[in-house]
């Protein structure tokens, strides 16, 4: 659970939990920190175009499973139902699959 002051970002409402996040991270940024809970600070501004990771057995999400060849298969199929569901809702950045 994340708290900023005495908040706690999962009593929030998207908007505030996103806000509280930010700064946040921000505070570690400005304070010269590596980390920023279980990951480091360039995990969280250079996010991987993909990522998978196991609940069960990686809570926080350090650990990304997709660039993993055993996994391939599952992330192309991950990947086939968003582009299908992008396609489906008209999503805007749908033509993001043909740049990245």
């Amino acid at each position: 659970m994340l708290r900023c002051g005495s908040a706690c970002v999962s009593d929030c409402t998207p908007c505030e939990r996103v806000r509280q996040v930010v700064s946040a991270l921000q505070g570690v940024l400005r304070g010269g920190l590596e980390r920023f809970g279980p990951r480091t600070v360039d995990a969280y501004i250079h996010r991987p175009r993909f990522e998978l990771y196991d609940l069960e057995q990686d809570p926080d999400e350090v650990t990304n499973l997709a660039g993993r060849p055993e996994y391939a298969e599952m992330v192309d199929a991950f990947c086939a139902k968003l582009r299908q569901f992008q396609e489906d809702t008209e999503d805007p950045w749908l033509h993001k699959w043909v740049y990245e």
